[in-house]
């Protein structure tokens, strides 16, 4: 493990957990296994460019908060669901 897959596993947890979102439904927006979504957020592997995009997208943030999140600026959260999984964060 690196320290950025790391920062970045901690990260995502984070903003999973700030938007309301399960570990299932990022998953199945990712099209990958609820392991493998944990496992990224562990810091023991990381998303490919293309699922960082989706991430960006889903989570509401530019792509470059994750290489450089001490300029990420906070959007206002509002509790949303996404619809692939039950809400409950594991």
């Amino acid at each position: 493990m690196t320290d950025f897959s790391k920062a970045l596993g901690s990260m995502l947890r984070n903003l999973r957990l700030a938007r309301g979102f399960s570990q299932l439904s990022v998953a199945a927006q990712l099209n990958v296994t609820r392991s493998t979504y944990a496992v990224y957020e562990a810091g023991r592997s990381l998303p490919d460019v293309e699922q960082l995009r989706t991430l960006a997208e889903l989570f509401a943030i530019s792509p470059a908060a994750f290489f450089y999140p001490e300029k990420h600026v906070p959007i206002p959260i509002t509790r949303q669901r996404v619809s692939n999984g039950p809400a409950n964060p594991v």
